[in-house]
């Protein structure tokens, strides 16, 4: 074969070539200067993105709490997707927070800590978060741990509330338990003239000579 027309089958080659559509969607998106992204086949515009944050943002602050898994379904895109969109967006057109999977408004983040503020002071024996959580009916609040042990730490930060976690932030101790053990070692010892470890381990005094 002529070395013209092997040049000419090279090209007719790489013209066929391009206009296969993973091609024509990788040029595109190298082409768009950032613009254009593909999403798992689906070529998706930043322009897109944005109308879908500032529409995400309205849900949100109509109802306060949105799941990340329901918007996936309903904008039919994949979870990961959804995640970069409402992250690198976050604190500018959606004005929330995000957590397990759940995006919530600041002011209902307000209310919750208000409910956890009040729970917690009502409390005179050591609780479980996750129940604690549940007994206020706020189903869409107990998956995220993290967030329910944030907002305690902050009321303690505060000085709203008087106690301690345990067990990494799962249970929640208040400081009149503690007082009534430990009030109850000292009565036993002033009676008894003796007190068994087990039972100061129990009361939460470290010190066990002390």
């Amino acid at each position: 074969m002529l070395p013209h027309a092997m040049s000419r089958q090279v090209q007719l080659s790489m013209r066929c070539l391009a206009t296969t559509p993973v091609l024509q969607a990788a040029l595109i998106v190298s082409e768009s200067g950032g613009s254009v992204m593909d999403a798992q086949g689906e070529l998706i515009t930043t322009q897109y993105c944005d109308s879908l944050a500032a529409e995400i943002d309205d849900l949100l602050q109509e109802s306060g709490v949105l799941s990340m898994a329901d918007l996936a379904v309903t904008y039919s895109l994949n979870t990961e997707l959804l995640r970069s969109t409402v992250s690198s967006r976050m604190g500018s057109t959606i004005q929330g927070k995000a957590d397990a999977g759940l995006l919530y408004t600041p002011a209902y983040v307000r209310n919750i800590k208000a409910q956890l503020r009040g729970a917690l002071r009502g409390t005179a024996a050591p609780v479980a978060l996750t129940s604690l959580v549940k007994d206020l009916g706020l189903d869409s609040f107990s998956g995220s741990n993290s967030m329910v042990s944030q907002l305690v730490d902050e009321l303690l930060s505060e000085g709203a509330v008087r106690g301690s976690t345990k067990g990494g932030g799962g249970s929640w101790v208040p400081n009149v338990h503690t007082a009534a053990q430990q009030g109850a070692v000292s009565g036993f010892y002033t009676q008894n003239g003796w007190v068994g470890y087990d039972l100061v381990r129990k009361a939460g005094i470290s010190n066990e000579r002390a």
